[in-house]
């Protein structure tokens, strides 16, 4: 049902509303979190979050920017985080918990 208002929106030339764009930008955000480590320009990102502590996505926002404050920027040579990734997604391949 959505899909067919986004198509006509964009045949009509309509820009996606603020709260589209910004729901977008979040996902977005969320995936390259899920994907990756984090960059230092993604810590940078996360830094400037401002949430409103009066709704879940404020809080989750403003619990974002709080770890990204605290973190360290991440190391240059990033090879040795990502053999433990793969070995730690293969364990969990080969050991599920369920």
């Amino acid at each position: 049902m959505n899909e067919g208002r986004e198509d006509e929106q964009q045949r009509d030339g309509v820009p996606p509303s603020e709260e589209d764009g910004f729901r977008a930008s979040f996902y977005a955000l969320l995936s390259r979190l899920l994907v990756e480590p984090p960059t230092a320009e993604t810590l940078d990102i996360l830094r400037g979050l401002e949430g409103d502590e009066s709704s879940p996505i404020g809080q989750v926002l403003s619990t974002l920017a709080k770890l990204a404050r605290a973190a360290r920027a991440p190391r240059a040579n990033t090879r040795n985080s990502s053999t433990a990734r793969g070995r730690a997604a293969r364990s969990c391949l080969m050991h599920p918990t369920t």
